[in-house]
C-alpha cells in the first residue's frame, strides 16, 4: 500500500509539473500574440497617420507647366503637353527606391488599365538616362507612356523614395494623392477601382 500511495504522489507531482510547463508555455504564447497584436496595431497607426500626412501634404501641388520630362528616345517634352487636354493617372517611382514596391503596384494597375484607359496612364522615374527607363520598361513590361524626371517638386520627394500615384488635368494640380505601400496592397486596388470615374470627368 506504501508503494502505491508513493507511486500515486509521484504520479501526482509528475502531473503538477506538465500542467506547470504547459501553463508556462500557454502563457508565453499568448504575451507572444499580444505583442504581435500591439506590434500590428502599432504599425497599422503608423501607417494611417504617414498617410494622412501625406495626402495633405502633397495634394494640390501646383506643377511647373514648363517642366521637362524626357522620354526613352532621349527627347524632351514638357509637362503640360504630355498631360494634354485629359486627366492622367500619375505613377511617380524612384530608381533608388524598392523594386518590388514598384513592380508589384504596376502589377495592380494593370488590372486596372482596361477600364482606366492605357492612354492615361503615365509613368514618370528618377531613371538618371534613357537607356536605364527603356530597361526598367523592359523589366516591368510597361506599355504606359514612360518618361524620367528628377524632381516633380513634391514634397515627399525630399524625404522618401516610396513610390506614389496621383491625378493630374491641365490645370496641372495634383489631386487624390495616393502613398503606396507594399503590405497592404488591398489599398491600392481599393484606390484603383475608386478614381476611374475621376480620370473620365471633363
Amino acid at each position: 500500500m506504501k508503494k502505491v500511495g508513493l507511486y500515486v504522489i509521484l504520479f501526482l507531482g509528475f502531473i503538477n509539473i506538465y500542467l506547470l510547463y504547459n501553463n508556462k508555455s500557454t502563457i508565453k504564447r499568448l504575451n507572444d500574440i499580444n505583442n504581435n497584436e500591439v506590434m500590428r496595431y502599432e504599425n497599422d497607426k503608423h501607417l494611417y497617420e504617414e498617410t494622412i500626412k501625406e495626402q495633405f501634404l502633397n495634394n494640390s501641388i501646383l506643377i511647373n507647366p514648363n517642366l521637362e520630362l524626357i522620354d526613352s528616345n532621349n527627347k524632351k517634352i514638357l509637362i503640360k503637353k504630355v498631360i494634354g487636354k485629359n486627366k492622367k493617372l500619375v505613377i511617380r517611382s524612384s530608381e533608388k527606391g524598392c523594386g518590388m514596391c514598384i513592380e508589384g503596384e504596376l502589377k495592380r494597375i494593370k488590372k486596372y488599365s482596361d477600364s482606366i484607359g492605357i492612354s492615361n496612364i503615365i509613368i514618370i522615374t528618377t531613371h538618371s538616362s534613357a537607356r536605364k527607363l527603356e530597361v526598367f520598361k523592359k523589366m516591368n513590361d510597361i506599355n504606359f507612356d514612360t518618361y524620367f524626371c528628377e524632381d516633380l517638386g513634391f514634397p515627399i520627394e525630399n524625404k522618401s523614395e516610396k513610390t506614389f500615384v496621383f491625378i493630374l488635368g491641365n490645370e496641372l494640380i495634383s489631386n487624390n494623392f495616393f502613398l503606396t505601400n507594399l503590405e497592404f496592397p488591398e489599398l491600392s486596388y481599393n484606390y484603383y477601382s475608386s478614381i476611374i470615374h475621376k480620370l473620365h470627368e471633363r
